[in-house]
Formats: structure tokens, sequence, C-alpha cells
């Protein structure tokens, strides 16, 4: 019963990251928009940056998603042996965990995704100027 419901509710996360990632991964959007992707400003400056942003961003995805639910699923099998009332707690904090790690992955990866898409961008118009004037 309320173990089946929490598994459900630590599961939303983890496996949202997981999917959005398989997603991401193979493809972006094939439009800049403003609703559906990943949006920042930095990944919306172009067609380039927008299909990097959303490789990289589903790679990390990916893998965010992968730990958060393996953990989840051995957090349950260890709790589903306790008392509810234990379970319930432990299962509220990982939630709130699992919240927190998504959040900071995002920030920290949205610093990351800017350095290098600055860095790659330095590189071509390095590259291209180098084509134009020998």
């Amino acid at each position: 019963g309320i173990l089946i419901s929490i598994l459900i509710c630590d599961l939303l996360i983890p496996v949202t990251m997981f999917a959005f990632g398989l997603y991401f991964s193979n493809r972006a959007p094939k439009n800049i928009n403003h609703l559906f992707g990943y949006r920042t400003t930095m990944s919306m400056k172009n067609k380039d940056t927008w299909e990097f942003a959303h490789k990289y961003c589903g790679k990390v995805w990916l893998i965010v998603g992968t730990v958060l639910l393996l953990v989840t699923l051995v957090l349950f099998l260890l709790l589903s042996r306790v008392d509810t009332d234990v379970a319930e707690t432990a299962a509220s904090y990982f939630a709130l965990y699992s919240l927190s790690a998504f959040w900071c992955r995002l920030f920290r990866q949205k610093g990351r995704l800017s350095e290098t898409l600055i860095q790659t961008a330095s590189e071509k118009t390095t590259y291209q100027s180098k084509l134009r004037f020998g």
C-alpha cells in the first residue's frame, strides 16, 4: 500500500531524468523554442549550441538518472523490511535529496555548459579565421 506509493513518488525524478537524458542524448528538438528543451540563454544562441547543449545535457541526465534510479530501488528494498513510519520518513528525505541533487546538477551543468560553449565558439572562430586569412 503505502510503500508502493512512496516508491512511485521517489521514482519520479530519477525516471524523468533518465527518460529526458535518453531523449536529449539522441536528438535535440528540431527548432530552438521557448517551450520544450534545455532552454538557457547560451543554449539558445544558435543551432550548434542548441544541439551541443542537448547532447551534453542528455548524457549528464542519463548518468545521474541511472544512479538515482538504482539508489532508489536499493533503498526501497532495504526500507521495505523496516517499520512503515521509518520507511516513510527515510523515503521522504531521499525524495528531497533526489530533488536537491537534480537542481544542484542543473545549475552546475549550466555553468560547465556555458564554459564549454564559449570555448567551442572561440575555437570555431579561430579556425574560420585561419581558413579565411590563411
